[in-house]
């Protein structure tokens, strides 16, 4: 649930950022492509800190976390460059370029970035004891 909200308020921020941009003359790829790299670092922080924050924090996370997001731009701005070249408006096409990648990037988030790490099991001590 917290993943929704963090998703919910950052997407509508970025979402709003995007169509001050169209307001301004830019195509809805190129507001994607402007706004796109904002989203990831503040979703990332609000992510960690809130959304996974009781999953283990692991070495390499934030690589992880950038490669997830880059595979997902050029998804994110070929889905604004197609919807607004099949002729819908620049604020749908911005839209398509945050909603088609969503899941991708949930998944990915969810089963490779902040996986659930299987719990340790304890160690056996296989110290020699005196006696």
């Amino acid at each position: 649930m917290r993943y929704l909200i963090v998703g919910v308020v950052n997407n509508l921020a970025l979402y709003l950022v995007m169509l001050a941009l169209l307001a301004a003359g830019l195509v809805a790829w190129q507001a994607t492509l402007l706004v796109y790299p904002t989203g990831v670092a503040v979703s990332y922080v609000l992510n960690k800190i809130w959304s996974f924050s009781r999953r283990r924090r692991r070495r390499g996370q934030f690589l992880a976390y950038l490669a997830v997001y880059g595979s997902a731009y050029p998804l994110a701005i070929g889905s604004a460059w197609a919807v607004e070249h099949m002729g819908a408006g620049g604020a749908l096409a911005a839209l398509a370029g945050i909603v088609v990648p969503t899941a991708f990037i949930f998944l990915g988030l969810s089963f490779w970035v902040f996986r659930h790490e299987e719990a340790e099991q304890p160690s056996e001590d296989l110290t020699p004891t005196r006696q």
